[in-house]
């Protein structure tokens, strides 16, 4: 009975050992025995579990590097996004300074961009519009207002000849009256 005991008991420190190995992160090396006892099904399944553990440590390491490069991409992406919204924010603001003419280059990879873009480039165009025709509108009334003025003073000129003439007519009128009133009282 003691060989018996001695063996199991160097089995379970064989086992301990193996165990202890995969604990350790050694998972490449397969776990064998020639034992078909339940000792030799403890090897089996341990052995199971270094290959189950092996598989999931590289499903989680490809898993991270997929994240990473998500990140990266996403990091990326993050900053072709900023960039191009702070070229956006120059124009609009040489735009808001009162330079119309200032257009954004959509040229972009990315859409959402890009229809940002195009919208507010629509818009100045026609913003741009409506100032050149309030600006012809603007024009066509100071041409008028100076015609207008034009006509009134030739009208005022024409209201003081006639003012002119009516004095004038009026101390003729007061000649001819004091004329008949020496006249008649003689």
């Amino acid at each position: 009975g003691s060989i018996t005991g001695t063996a199991t008991l160097a089995a379970a420190k064989e086992v301990e050992r193996e165990a202890q190995r995969i604990a350790d992160g050694d998972l490449d090396r397969a776990i064998e025995t020639q034992r078909t006892d339940e000792i030799g099904r403890i090897y089996a399944a341990m052995d199971e579990m270094r290959v189950s553990l092996a598989e999931r440590i590289a499903e989680l390491d490809a898993a991270r590097e997929d994240a990473e490069q998500t990140s990266d991409e996403a990091t990326a992406l993050a900053d072709d996004y900023q960039r191009i919204a702070e070229q956006y924010a120059e124009t609009m603001q040489r735009a808001a300074e009162g330079d119309l003419t200032q257009r954004i280059d959509v040229d972009t990879d990315h859409e959402s961009m890009t229809t940002i873009g195009r919208e507010f480039n629509a818009t100045m165009e026609q913003l741009q519009s409506a100032l050149d025709d309030f600006s012809v509108f603007a024009s066509n009334i100071s041409d008028d207002v100076g015609e207008m003025q034009t006509r009134g003073e030739a009208a005022e000129q024409a209201v003081d000849g006639a003012v002119a003439t009516a004095d004038d007519i009026s101390e003729r009128a007061q000649s001819q009256r004091t004329q008949v009133e020496t006249v008649t009282q003689d």
